[in-house]
C-alpha cells in the first residue's frame, strides 16, 4: 500500500466506531479527571492547613547564653524592643550536675515532706514561657522585686508536696519561702508543673545557680523565625555564636508530610486508573479487530506489512488514550481550581500533576498492544477465499 495512508486509514476506523470509541476515551477521562482534582484538591488543601498551623505552631523561643556572657537586664530591654516580641524573661531549669532536687520541710515543724526540682524565674519568664493558673495567684514583677521570698508550685510539685492553700510557707533547705500559687503548663511541656518556682535572689541564698543563663521569648504568631534569626546579634553582638537559640518545630515540615502522603495516594490511584483505562482500551480494540477482519484482510492483500497494521491499531489506541487523558486532566483542574475559589484558599498545582496526561497516552498504548499483535495474526488468504 502506498506509504503513509495507514493515518487515513486511522481517522476512517476512528469515525466509524465513534460511539464505542467513546466509551473508552469516557473511561480515560473519568480516571484521569479524578486522579487530577483529587491531587489538586489535596495539593491546595495541605497548603491551607499548613498555614492555619504557621499561625497557630508554637511561638516559644528557647535562649541559652554561656554563664560567661551573662544576661543583663539591659539586654531583655533590648530583645523588648524587637517589634514581634510579645514577652521575654528568664526561665531557668535548674539540672542535674548542679542541684537537680531540693528537700523541702514544713515550715513550722520542720518536718521533711519531700523534694522537689528547682525553676529560676520571674514573672515575665514564666509569661513568656506559657503558664496556666490553678489556683492562688502569679506575683507581679514588682512584688518579687519587694519580697523575693514568693514563690510558686507546680501542679504535679504541688500535689507531691501536699499543697491545697495557698499562701503557703515552706522551708526549703533551710530559707523560708511563701508560695503564693499553683500554676501549670499550658503549653504541655510540663516543665514548670513538676516543679516549684523561685526567684533568682532566693537561688543566690540557696547557692543554686544555672550552668547557663536560660530564658524564653515569645513572639507574635509565625513570627518565631524571624525573632530567633535576630537575637544572637542583639544579645551578644561581639560573640553571636555563643547564643544557643531552639526553635519551635516549624508548618513546614508538616506540609511536607502531607504533600508527600498526598502524592503517596495519588500515584497508587493513578495506578489504579492506568490498569482500568488500560483494560478498557484493550477491550475496545479487542472487539475492533474482529470486527473489522474482512478489512484487515483486504489491506493485507493490498500490500500492505504486519508492521503496518500493528501501528495502524496502537494509533488508534494511542489517539484514544491521548484525547482522554488531556480532557480528564483538563476537567481535574477545572474541578480543583473552582473548588479553590469556594473555600476561599490559595489554588496549588504540583509538578507531578503535569505528568497525569500522560498517564492516559500510556493506557492508550499499553491497551492497543495485545489487539495489534492480534490483528497481525490474520490470515487474508482465509478470508478471501471465504
Amino acid at each position: 500500500m502506498r506509504r503513509g495512508a495507514w493515518p487515513t486509514w486511522v481517522r476512517l476506523a476512528l469515525v466509524r466506531r465513534w460511539r464505542k470509541n467513546a466509551l473508552s476515551v469516557a473511561s480515560i477521562v473519568m480516571g484521569v479527571a479524578v486522579s487530577t482534582a483529587i491531587l489538586g484538591t489535596a495539593q491546595t488543601s495541605s497548603g491551607a492547613i499548613a498555614e492555619r498551623f504557621q499561625k497557630s505552631e508554637g511561638n516559644r523561643i528557647a535562649v541559652s547564653v554561656p554563664a560567661s556572657a551573662g544576661f543583663e537586664p539591659t539586654v531583655e530591654r533590648q530583645v523588648r524592643t524587637l517589634d514581634d516580641v510579645e514577652q521575654v524573661g528568664p526561665f531557668c531549669s535548674v539540672t542535674s550536675g548542679l542541684v537537680q532536687y531540693v528537700e523541702v520541710r514544713d515550715f513550722w515543724s520542720k518536718a521533711s515532706i519531700g523534694e522537689a526540682k528547682l525553676i529560676v524565674a520571674t514573672t515575665s519568664g514564666l509569661l513568656a514561657h506559657g503558664i496556666a493558673v490553678q489556683a492562688g495567684v502569679v506575683p507581679s514583677e514588682a512584688a518579687w522585686q519587694s519580697d523575693s521570698s514568693l514563690a510558686l508550685a507546680g501542679a504535679a510539685a504541688a500535689r507531691d508536696l501536699n499543697l491545697t492553700t495557698y499562701p503557703t510557707k515552706l522551708r526549703v533547705d533551710g530559707r523560708a519561702i511563701s508560695i503564693v500559687g499553683e500554676i501549670i503548663d499550658a503549653n504541655e511541656t510540663l516543665v514548670a508543673a513538676q516543679a516549684l518556682i523561685i526567684s533568682a535572689p532566693t537561688a543566690q541564698d540557696l547557692g543554686i545557680r544555672c550552668a547557663d543563663s536560660q530564658f524564653v521569648v515569645r513572639t507574635r504568631p509565625g513570627r518565631a523565625p524571624d525573632v530567633a534569626t535576630a537575637l544572637p546579634n542583639i544579645i551578644a553582638p561581639n560573640a553571636p555564636e555563643q547564643v544557643g537559640v531552639s526553635l519551635p518545630p516549624r508548618a513546614e515540615g508538616l506540609k511536607s508530610d502531607i504533600s508527600s502522603s498526598v502524592k503517596t495516594l495519588i500515584l497508587t490511584i493513578t495506578l489504579i486508573t492506568l490498569i482500568g483505562s488500560t483494560v478498557g482500551v484493550a477491550g475496545t480494540m479487542m472487539a475492533a479487530v474482529s470486527s473489522r477482519r474482512s478489512e484487515i484482510g483486504i489491506q493485507l492483500a493490498m500490500g500492505a506489512t504486519r508492521g503496518w497494521i500493528a501501528r495502524q491499531f496502537l494509533a488508534e489506541s494511542a489517539f484514544l488514550g491521548s484525547v482522554g487523558g488531556l480532557l480528564g486532566w483538563a476537567l481535574g483542574v477545572a474541578y480543583a481550581f473552582l473548588w479553590s475559589i469556594r473555600e476561599g484558599q490559595e489554588f496549588l498545582i504540583p509538578t507531578i500533576i503535569w505528568a497525569l496526561p500522560v498517564a492516559g497516552v500510556l493506557a492508550g498504548l499499553l491497551g492497543g498492544i495485545a489487539p495489534a499483535m492480534k490483528a497481525t495474526r490474520v490470515d487474508p488468504a482465509s478470508l478471501l477465499s471465504g
